[in-house]
């Protein structure tokens, strides 16, 4: 016997062998199946099923064919197949529902996993928004520095200017003092008047800053009348002579041309009239000597080589510290292509090309 199976109620499964010919009936009852004879060589028996019901039994048989099942007989088998196909579905339903579940799960993760990291990206822009937010701050609050330091030097600035209104006030009360001591505007017997007329000019003196009716009297290394420094003075103080600031270095000009001046010219003004008379072509440094103009006043000249050697003798008295080569207004017989200048540094004169450049300084005597 093979294929025996016991169902749920009664079952008693039989095996008949293969390549039956005969007709074969199973049943009991009213109710019986025959193969009617076709059950032939080559069919096999898979299994019959004998159920006991309460008015009679049932045999169900089932037969594997060569190809084809016949259709008496594969009722039970189709209405397996269905639970076999319902049942397949239910578990592939079911394994689909826990790939489901496992896709949701990951879903799950995936959201989570985006969720931080929006939120950590958010986060970033804030601290990138703070960050900006905060060097803007730091900007403004530099712009204030910056604006209190510009406040505070303004103030004192102020109050520099306050102090100088101060002494101004204070040098004007003076010489409203010194004028109020004036016994009236008429003018001084003893005092000498300069030019023929008959007013007289009340003066503030540029080295000593009084006020007085009479000409200012000087010394060496002052303040002279027309701002530059006194190298000389006559014992009475009124006269003498002022040596300008240091101008910008120059050629000496007219080079190559013949100027008819008196070589021995010992204070230079003669020969800085007759170089600017020549009209050399492109001018000359005589012609900015006598443009030259300081507090309203004219009779700049450039200094000759006797009294670049004086200035030289005397700057300890004068004040000054010279080391350049300085431009003189002496010229060299016979030479029209160069000029007499002076080096301070050697303490020597020198000649040097027209067209060469040189230190220049101008005098103007008062």
């Amino acid at each position: 016997m093979k294929n025996f199976k016991l169902l749920p109620v009664t079952a008693i499964v039989l095996a008949m062998a293969s390549g039956v010919s005969q007709a074969k009936t199973y049943g009991a009852g009213n109710t019986s199946y025959t193969d009617n004879g076709k059950i032939s060589d080559g069919v096999e028996l898979i299994k019959s099923e004998y159920d006991i019901h309460g008015n009679g039994n049932t045999w169900q048989t089932h037969f594997k064919f060569e190809g084809f099942t016949h259709k008496r007989f594969n009722i039970l088998e189709k209405r397996t197949d269905v639970l076999r196909t319902d049942t397949d579905a239910l578990k592939e339903s079911a394994s689909q529902i826990e790939v489901n579940k496992t896709k949701i799960a990951e879903m799950d993760q995936q959201m989570g996993a985006f969720t931080d990291k929006i939120a950590t990206e958010n986060l970033g822009k804030d601290v990138e928004r703070n960050e900006k937010d905060i060097l803007k701050n730091e900007t403004l609050i530099t712009g204030v520095n910056t604006d209190l330091r510009e406040i505070r030097t303004d103030l004192r600035g102020l109050h520099r200017i306050e102090a100088g209104m101060d002494s101004f006030q204070d040098s004007i009360e003076d010489m409203q003092s010194d004028i109020d001591k004036i016994p009236a505007l008429a003018k001084p017997d003893n005092v000498v008047t300069e030019g023929s007329g008959s007013e007289l000019t009340l003066k503030r003196c540029p080295n000593t800053l009084e006020v007085t009716w009479d000409i200012c009297t000087y010394q060496v290394g002052d303040n002279g009348p027309a701002g530059g420094i006194v190298i000389f003075a006559t014992e009475d103080g009124k006269h003498g002579q002022e040596l300008s600031f240091k101008q910008p270095s120059s050629t000496f000009g007219c080079e190559g041309v013949a100027i008819p001046t008196t070589i021995s010219d010992y204070f230079g003004a003669g020969s800085t009239q007759a170089i600017a008379n020549t009209n050399c072509e492109g001018g000359s440094l005589a012609n900015k000597a006598l443009r030259y103009v300081t507090h309203v006043r004219h009779g700049w000249y450039i200094p000759s080589i006797a009294q670049l050697q004086s200035i030289h003798d005397h700057l300890g008295d004068i004040g000054l510290h010279i080391d350049e080569i300085y431009w003189s207004s002496t010229l060299v017989a016979e030479n029209n292509d160069v000029s007499w200048a002076f080096d301070f540094m050697s303490n020597t004169p020198v000649q040097r090309n027209r067209s060469d450049t040189a230190s220049v300084r101008f005098v103007r005597n008062f």
